[in-house]
């Protein structure tokens, strides 16, 4: 079984909201879901990740509590980070804890 590692970071989970203007146009804005404590681990090009989640450019790994409204289209922010959430794995399929694959967004 795979340690978690120690859950010194206190991160926040945005989720979207789509709002829509008189005129239609569509705005995406992000607002804070949860506060949760996680560990936080930079990837080395010798994790073991897989190749789509390579090419999808993942920068880190993070082991937070199971979280059902956390979705692929969440973001983490750790510190002054916006990590994009590409991976969700239910470690063990038991709703305790969620190891993510994200990417850093650097824009």
């Amino acid at each position: 079984m795979k340690r978690a590692g120690r859950r010194i970071h206190l991160v926040e989970v945005h989720n979207p909201t789509e709002t829509q203007s008189d005129s239609g146009e569509v705005t995406l804005t992000f607002s804070v879901a949860s506060k949760e404590w996680a560990s936080v681990r930079t990837l080395s090009t010798d994790e073991d990740i897989t190749a789509a989640q390579r090419d999808a450019g993942a920068t880190h790994r993070v082991t937070m509590p199971y979280n059902p409204d956390l979705t692929s289209r969440s973001r983490i922010v750790h510190r002054d980070r916006t990590l994009e959430v590409i991976g969700i794995v239910n470690v063990d399929d038991r709703d305790i804890d969620y190891e993510l694959v994200c990417r850093e967004d650097v824009s």
